[in-house]
C-alpha cells in the first residue's frame, strides 16, 4: 500500500527514488495517471500525465531525475484534474522546467483551478 505524503507543494504517491525497480514496486502495471519528477525532494521539475501506462512512462526518465511522485487515475478527466491541481501548487515555486498550462485532454474539458 503507498502512503500519500502531503507537503505545500505536493498531494501524491511519493516521494520515492527513481529506480526502474522502485517503480515495479509502487507503480501498478497498466493504469494511466499524473507523475512529477525531480531532482531533490524539495524542487519539482516536471508534472506531467500520461493516459497510457504510467509505470513505464515513468521508469523512462529515470537516467534524468532521481525523485517521483505518482496518482493512478481511471479516467483522461481525472488525470487531467490531478495535473492541473498539482501544476497549481508548484508553479509559483520556481522549480519548474515549464510554467506552460497543461493541455487537456480534448474539447470542452477544463482547468478544476482556474478555468482554462
Amino acid at each position: 500500500m503507498s502512503l500519500r505524503i502531503s507537503s505545500a507543494h505536493i498531494l501524491m504517491r511519493g516521494p520515492y527514488p527513481l529506480f526502474p525497480q522502485q517503480v515495479e514496486i509502487r507503480v501498478p502495471p497498466h493504469v494511466k495517471g499524473v507523475y512529477c519528477l525531480a531532482k531533490t525532494r524539495n524542487g519539482i521539475k516536471i508534472v506531467a500525465r500520461t493516459d497510457q501506462n504510467l509505470r513505464e512512462t515513468i521508469k523512462s526518465f529515470t537516467h534524468q531525475y532521481t525523485v517521483f511522485w505518482y496518482e493512478p487515475a481511471t479516467s483522461d478527466r481525472e488525470c487531467y484534474d490531478i495535473q492541473c491541481r498539482q501544476f497549481h501548487k508548484c508553479v509559483d515555486t520556481d522549480t519548474l522546467e515549464s510554467t506552460d498550462h497543461p493541455e487537456p485532454p480534448k474539447e470542452g474539458c477544463t482547468c478544476p483551478i482556474c478555468g482554462k
